[in-house]
């Protein structure tokens, strides 16, 4: 039987160890125009691994999951509330246990929800976690079978995870109840709400012939969910309203909807890099891959490089925010481009 006390204790020591190096940061910034800013993310802050998920409640306050940190032997989250200028660097522990958080969502500026797998050999668990004091501490809610990856909640209570499929929750992530698995190879990793009844889902895989995708939708909730046409694997997906929506693909394409996602049309098949993400509002789009951030305000006919990301090591993971009309960013592996606009 383990020692509630000596668990306890040795959490304490490996909290004290990552705070060892927790402090607020300054980036260099650099002004691109009088609407674009990049900050710098270093190798310390970031644990010299890509980004893994951001959060944004406003365009001030955010959360970014980062990788594993050997120096320190655990993972991190930094968190702003100025816009990205500085960054606080925290140790994720779930219930004493170092863990990697996969995706974050912030609620509030205190609460907080997440998807975690843990590092240990003999016990890689996965599952879902929640902080109440803006990431300071987690504590484990559930675990999972398979891997944990998108998660989305509506309120306190109401929520939803993927881990290959779409599963809910009505009790805060106590308990799980499976709303939607596929009878294929492929497996859903990504969810979102554009409100409290119309919700997307995604995924798919990749393989030496290209990748293959797939696109659900609800319109209640999340009780029921329905198979879309769009069968690339999507690398991310914005909307505007609730009827026109964008889809960049691993296949370097841009797709767009005008009728909910029930319908959609190719805008440009000549996208030169992997997992692109966007984040669309207005007549001006932005997108980038871990190299260079675009402009278009064209609907993605034909667009420009407005900034280009010179410290980037590899074509990785890239994620994109837009927590006000105004405000977009567009996180890659070492940068944090932050646009504001007047359209």
């Amino acid at each position: 039987m383990k020692n509630p006390a000596f668990t306890f204790f040795i959490a304490l020591i490996i909290a004290s160890f990552c705070y060892a190096s927790c402090k607020k940061n300054g980036h260099v910034v650099e002004t691109i125009n009088e609407t674009i800013k990049a900050y710098k993310i270093s190798d310390q802050d970031t644990g010299g691994f890509a980004i893994a998920d951001v959060s944004f409640l406003d365009k001030n306050t955010g959360f970014i999951a980062t990788g594993f940190d050997f120096s320190a032997q655990c993972f991190f989250t930094l968190k702003t509330t100025d816009g990205g200028e500085h960054w606080q660097k925290i140790p994720v522990l779930v219930d004493g246990v170092t863990a990697g958080l996969h995706c974050i969502r912030a609620i509030t500026k205190d609460m907080l929800y997440a998807t975690y797998g843990t590092m240990i050999r003999t016990n890689n668990e996965q599952g879902v976690c929640m902080s109440k004091d803006g990431g300071l501490t987690w504590s484990k809610l559930s675990t999972l079978p398979g891997h944990t990856m998108g998660l989305w909640f509506l309120n306190t209570n109401k929520g939803f995870v993927c881990n290959g499929r779409v599963n809910k929750t009505e009790d805060g992530g106590a308990s799980w109840q499976e709303m939607y698995s596929t009878n294929s190879m492929l497996t859903i990793g990504q969810v979102f709400f554009k409100n409290d009844t119309t919700g997307y889902a995604y995924g798919g895989f990749t393989d030496d012939y290209g990748s293959s995708g797939i696109l659900i939708k609800t319109t209640d909730g999340g009780k029921t969910w329905k198979e879309n046409s769009l069968r690339e694997l999507i690398t991310s997906i914005d909307f505007t309203d609730a009827n026109t929506g964008y889809a960049l693909t691993y296949e370097n394409k841009v797709y767009k909807t005008t009728d909910g996602a029930e319908h959609w049309t190719l805008l440009n098949d000549r996208l030169q890099g992997l997992y692109f993400v966007s984040a669309v509002n207005g007549n001006t789009k932005y997108f980038t891959s871990s190299r260079e951030v675009y402009k278009t305000d064209d609907d993605f006919k034909t667009f420009s490089v407005i900034y280009t990301i010179t410290d980037s090591r590899f074509q990785g993971w890239t994620v994109a925010a837009r927590p006000e009309e105004n405000t977009t960013y567009l996180f890659t592996e070492r940068s944090v481009i932050k646009i504001t606009s007047n359209n």
